[in-house]
C-alpha cells in the first residue's frame, strides 16, 4: 500500500540575487579595466573596494 502526501508546491528558486551580485561584483569592475594585467587589476580593484568599505564603516561609527 502506497501513501501519497501532498505537501504543496516545491519551493521555486530564483537566480536574480546571484545574477545581480555577479553583475555588481564582476562585470562592473571589469568594464573599468584595460584588460592588460588582469590579475593585478582585479587585486587592485578588490583592495580599493575593501578600503572603501572600511572607510564607510569608520565614518558610520564616528557619527
Amino acid at each position: 500500500m502506497s501513501i501519497m502526501v501532498n505537501t504543496g508546491a516545491v519551493i521555486q528558486w530564483s537566480a536574480d540575487t546571484t545574477e545581480h551580485a555577479h553583475i555588481e561584483v564582476i562585470k562592473d569592475p571589469v568594464t573599468a579595466m584595460n584588460n592588460q594585467n588582469y590579475d593585478s587589476e582585479i587585486c587592485r580593484t578588490l583592495d580599493h573596494d575593501g578600503k572603501c568599505c572600511l572607510f564607510n564603516a569608520a565614518v558610520f561609527l564616528s557619527e
